[in-house]
């Protein structure tokens, strides 16, 4: 009997498809790069963030994704608040770079990969940003001023929304589970 006569174990995944562990470095610096061009534009300061995106790519192990991320968060305080399509992909953008940073921490430079390891990830990033993006779209549209410097709500009626919908979760979790808190 020869090693190719023999069956795969059922319970193993096909190690047939790989990717080179390179690629997670490659999306950082892609990533890194296209983030800052929307955000700083044709500005120098776009030079800084490309230079950080590759720097940090190069060596992971510096931890320069993350200050990417302030470096791009920074970048934001200076505008108006309003809801723009640049900070909803700047948004994303930011906590994609998170993703990769981690990635790029634990996968070889040289080696090969299976694509599952990207699975997990991306699946967490999608959960996380669905409801990211819609809170940003409604705590926008609710508390940043128009063209004529009115905010749609107040912060005082935004807090006293936010009271009642905590204290009406409060009350949906303790009807849920009774008589947990009573020790039975």
């Amino acid at each position: 009997m020869s090693l190719r006569d023999r069956a795969r174990p059922p319970d193993l995944p096909a190690a047939d498809a790989r990717v080179p562990g390179i690629a997670a470095r490659v999306m950082l610096a892609i990533v890194g790069v296209l983030v800052s061009l929307v955000a700083y534009g044709s500005s120098g300061w776009s030079v800084v963030g490309i230079l950080l995106s590759l720097s940090a790519a190069w060596a992971p192990r510096n931890l320069l994704a993350w200050v990417l991320i302030v470096f791009l968060a920074l970048g934001e305080l200076s505008r108006h608040a309003a809801l723009t399509w640049q900070f909803l992909v700047l948004l994303a953008g930011v906590h994609l770079l998170h993703v990769l940073g981690l990635l790029t921490l634990e996968l070889p430079w040289r080696g090969w990969v299976q694509p599952a390891v990207f699975a997990r990830p991306l699946l967490r990033f999608i959960a996380i940003q669905i409801p990211a993006q819609l809170l940003a779209v409604v705590a926008l549209l609710a508390l940043a001023p128009n063209a004529h410097g009115h905010r749609p709500v107040t912060v005082a009626a935004f807090t006293v929304i936010g009271a009642a919908a905590l204290a009406g979760l409060t009350l949906l979790l303790l009807r849920a589970r009774p008589n947990e808190h009573l020790g039975r």
